[in-house]
């Protein structure tokens, strides 16, 4: 029998700017430590990257992207990914392969058939929530089922995934934190709300701007910044103009110094219509900010406890996000005692997580 090259093979889209690809950069560092040999394949090249991964980690490319213009042609050129897929996985003969975000756990799921190595592929959001599309949505439904191993890191998203996969197969794991030393000194001369995510519809950016302009009356020293990039950009500058507070917002898109954002910060926000366990939150409560979030999800309501860890406002609300915003900016010893409260919370579950991701992978037999 042939000895494996690696101890695990990584499979993701990219190594873009999101919170799995922050999440896949934390678990390489700690299994690195660990002494444990790791490749990464993406389906970007390195054009796409926005985190640099270890020198000690081999990586490939499929390099094969872009629109299809037809079903035929969609089914060709995936077809041609999991070949491709399929060559990568056997040149770097891992004992274990894991993938994460959806279409790419399917491809890898149909690229691994009949070659004897354990798949596990991670699910980063509510399937019930997070449609892939028709097509894809149903071969989540058919494939998840051959993996070795499927993993959430909400414990809705478990539920909602037991209801096409064997429930001995589900594993919940939150994700880990890793929280940095900043690049470089950040700091304001006004406190400031800090927003940080993609600027795409779930994420609720208009309810936050239309809070904010509501709060910006009565505390016209504070700003709004808000970190992120994507689809809705552009209409959402033009709405904050339409609202007259632009001059009050610091848009910072992408960053990856993002712990420069968090130590500059007064009060962290995430007023999302729906939610799988973010990482941007998990890395404001680890730096001791005191967080609002809204009940999108289960995977935010793990770890913020209203009135303990942080102060929960129901989705969509703005009169109610607008208050939290006065309450906490009128109130310094709650901003501290909810920002302590989050950082402990943050620090107890960063350490279950790695002890739970090795227990999923089993990685220590290695």
């Amino acid at each position: 029998m042939n000895k494996k090259k690696f101890d695990l093979c990584l499979v993701i889209p990219d190594i873009g700017g999101g919170g799995t690809q922050r999440v896949l950069m934390n678990l390489v560092k700690n299994w690195l430590n660990q002494g444990k040999k790791i490749c990464v394949i993406t389906f970007f090249n390195e054009k796409a990257d926005f985190f640099e991964l270890p020198i000690a980690v081999s990586r490939k490319s499929i390099n094969f992207t872009g629109e299809s213009k037809n079903l035929v042609v969609a089914i060709w050129n995936n077809l041609r990914r999991v070949k491709s897929l399929r060559s990568m996985i056997k040149a770097y003969q891992p004992k274990l392969v894991l993938s994460f975000l959806g279409t790419t756990n399917v491809l890898t799921i149909l690229a691994t058939f009949f070659m004897q190595i354990p798949v596990i592929v991670s699910e980063r959001s509510d399937p019930t929530r997070d449609s892939l599309g028709n097509i894809w949505d149903k071969l989540r439904h058919l494939l998840y089922r051959y993996a070795d191993i499927v993993t959430a890191n909400s414990h809705g998203a478990i539920v909602a995934l037991e209801k096409f996969v064997d429930a001995g197969k589900l594993k919940y794991v939150p994700n880990p934190v890793c929280i940095e030393e900043p690049f470089r000194p950040l700091t304001y001369s006004f406190p400031a709300i800090l927003a940080v995510g993609r600027l795409s519809y779930e994420k609720g950016h208009d309810i936050l701007l239309s809070a904010f302009s509501k709060f910006i009356h009565q505390f016209p020293q504070w700003r709004l910044v808000i970190v992120g990039d994507g689809e809705l950009r552009n209409k959402l500058k033009q709405f904050a103009v339409n609202l007259n507070i632009d001059k009050y917002i610091i848009w910072g898109g992408m960053q990856l110094d993002i712990f420069s954002y968090y130590n500059a910060a007064t009060i962290f926000v995430m007023p999302s219509r729906y939610e799988g366990t973010p990482n941007a939150l998990l890395e404001a409560m680890g730096c001791g900010l005191p967080v609002i979030v809204s009940n999108a999800s289960s995977g935010i309501l793990q770890f913020v406890k209203n009135e303990e860890t942080g102060l929960v406002v129901p989705v969509e609300d703005v009169e109610t996000l607008y208050l939290a915003f006065c309450r906490l900016a009128n109130d310094e010893l709650l901003r501290k005692r909810l920002g302590e409260k989050a950082r402990q919370k943050i620090k107890m579950e960063t350490q279950c997580a790695y002890e739970l991701w090795d227990e999923v992978l089993n990685i220590n037999r290695y």
